[in-house]
C-alpha cells in the first residue's frame, strides 16, 4: 500500500487520528504500517476491510508448514483495457481464472522464445476469480531460477520482480468496442504466467505480487482467538457437573473432559490436515496428468510440424535441382557466345586491317593522282571516272565502317546482355545451395 491509493472515509478518518496523535508524516507511517501489519484493504468500510483471499484459507495450514518453498498472492487480471488495448470482461475471467491452474509459470514472456526461461519448479497451485480480480497462489521453491543464475524469491521480495502478465488465446476472436476502448477478448483461454522484471512494462499495471505469509499470520491468529473464545464460552455454558462415581472430586472430571476434549481437537486438526495433503496430492496428480497432456500434444504438434518441413524442405531440393539444372543450360548458353562473340571480334579485326590497308592505297591512289595532275592536265577529263569510283568505294568504305562500328555496338550491349545473365544465374545459383 502507499499514500496515493484511494482511502474510504473510515479509513480516512483512521489516518487523521494517526496523524493528530503522532503528527502528519509519523501519523501517516505509522497508519501504513498498521494497515500492511493487518492486511487490511482501507478502499473498503472498516467493516469489511480484511482483504478478500478467502478462497485460499484451506490451503494456509500447508502453506505454514511448507519450508522448502515461500508463497505469493497475485492479482493477475483486471476487468479492464490494458495498455495493450486488449479488454478482458468480468464473465470472461470468471470462465477462464481456474484455468491458470498448473499452467506453466516463465520470465519475461520468454518461455516459447527460450525453452530455458520456463521456470518449470514455480507452480501455480490455486487461482480464484474474487472481487472483480484474477487471484493466483503461486509457489515459489527455495532456489527457483537457479538454472538462469537467478534467485526468484529474492527477486520478488527485493522488488526486481513487480508485476505478472497473463499469457491467453481468445478462442472465439476479438471484438471492439468503444467502453472500455479496445479489443474485447471472447473466449478467453489462460495458457500461462509471465513474472515480470522492472525493465518489462506490464500491459496491465494494477497486478502486484504480495507474500501469503501475513495473510496466514493474520487468519492463524484469529483463527486462534476463535477457537479461544468458542472453547472458554463453551466450559463456561456447561451447568451439568459429571457424576462422580469412583469417589473423585469433579475437578478431576473436569480435567479429564478437557483432555478428552483436548485429545478430540487433535485428531480433529490431524484428520483436516489429512485431507488437506489429500487435496494436495490430488490436484498434484491433476495437475500432472494435465502437463502429461500438453506434452504430449506438443509432440503431436511437433511431430505434424517435422512433417510439413520435411515437406518443404522436399519441396526446396526439386526446386534447387531444377534450377540448378536451368544454370547449367544457362551457363552452356553463354559459353556459345561468348565464342561467337570471340568470332566476331576476329572478323571485326581483319576488317578493320583491310580499311587501314584500302585508306593507304586510297592516299598513295590521291597521291599519285594529284602528281599527275600537275604534270598533265590533259587526264583530267580521263580520271574523272576514276575519281567517281574513288568517291564511290570512300563511300562503300564509310557504309562498310559505320555498319561494322554498328554492329561492334550490338555485339558489346549483347555481351553486357549475357554477362549480367551470367552474373544473375550464379546469384540464383548461391542462394538455391544456400537454402
Amino acid at each position: 500500500m502507499n499514500v496515493s491509493e484511494p482511502l474510504h472515509p473510515d479509513f480516512q478518518k483512521i489516518l487523521k487520528q494517526f496523524q493528530k496523535r503522532y503528527g502528519v508524516d509519523q501519523g501517516t507511517n505509522y497508519f501504513w504500517a498498521w494497515i500492511n501489519k493487518l492486511g487490511l484493504n482501507p478502499e473498503k468500510p472498516y467493516e469489511q476491510a480484511r482483504e478478500a483471499f478467502r478462497w485460499a484459507e484451506p490451503h494456509f495450514q500447508l502453506i505454514k508448514s511448507d519450508t522448502e518453498a515461500k508463497w505469493y498472492k497475485v492479482e493477475a487480471a483486471f476487468p479492464l483495457s490494458s495498455m495493450n488495448l486488449n479488454v478482458y470482461t468480468r464473465e470472461e475471467l470468471k470462465t477462464a481464472t481456474k484455468e491458470l491452474r498448473g499452467k506453466l509459470v516463465n520470465l519475461n514472456h520468454l518461455g516459447y522464445k527460450q525453452a530455458s526461461h520456463l521456470l518449470d519448479e514455480v507452480l501455480i497451485f490455486d487461482a480464484e476469480y474474487e472481487d472483480d480480480v484474477a487471484e493466483v497462489l503461486l509457489r515459489v521453491p527455495n532456489g527457483a531460477g537457479s538454472k538462469l543464475g537467478l534467485d526468484i524469491q529474492k527477486m520478488i521480495d527485493e522488488e526486481d520482480i513487480v508485476h505478472v502478465s497473463i499469457e491467453a488465446d481468445c478462442v472465439r476472436g476479438w471484438g471492439w468496442s468503444e467502453e472500455p476502448e479496445g479489443w474485447v477478448c471472447k473466449g478467453l483461454h489462460f495458457t500461462g504466467l509471465a513474472l515480470l522484471t522492472k525493465e518489462v512494462l506490464p500491459g496491465i499495471p494494477l497486478t502486484r505480487i504480495t507474500p501469503v505469509e501475513k495473510i496466514v499470520e493474520n487468519f492463524m491468529v484469529m483463527e486462534d482467538k476463535s477457537l479461544k473464545e468458542k472453547q472458554e464460552d463453551s466450559t463456561f455454558n456447561k451447568t451439568i457437573k459429571p457424576v462422580d462415581k469412583s469417589g473423585r472430586n469433579g475437578k478431576s472430571a473436569a480435567e479429564r473432559l478437557a483432555k478428552l476434549n483436548l485429545e478430540v481437537s487433535e485428531l480433529k486438526r490431524l484428520n483436516r490436515e489429512l485431507q488437506e495433503m489429500n487435496a494436495v496430492l490430488e490436484k498434484k496428480l491433476e495437475i500432472k496428468e494435465k502437463d502429461i497432456h500438453m506434452w504430449q500434444t506438443t509432440v503431436s504438434e511437433l511431430e505434424n510440424q517435422k512433417e510439413v518441413l520435411q515437406g518443404k524442405l522436399d519441396t526446396a531440393e526439386e526446386f534447387n535441382t531444377k534450377m540448378l539444372a536451368d544454370l547449367n543450360v544457362a551457363t552452356e548458353k553463354c559459353t556459345v557466345k561468348e565464342k561467337n562473340l570471340e568470332k566476331l571480334t576476329g572478323q571485326h579485326k581483319d576488317l578493320v586491317a583491310e580499311m587501314e590497308k584500302t585508306k593507304a592505297l586510297l592516299k598513295e591512289e590521291q597521291d599519285a593522282h594529284y602528281e599527275a595532275a600537275t604534270e598533265n592536265l590533259q587526264l583530267t577529263s580521263m580520271l574523272t571516272s576514276r575519281n567517281n569510283e574513288i568517291l564511290a568505294l570512300k563511300r562503300d568504305i564509310e557504309k562498310l565502317t559505320c555498319a561494322s562500328n554498328n554492329e561492334i555496338e550490338s555485339l558489346n550491349k549483347t555481351i553486357h546482355r549475357l554477362n549480367e545473365k551470367v552474373k544473375k544465374s550464379r546469384r540464383i545459383g548461391r542462394i538455391l545451395v544456400k537454402a
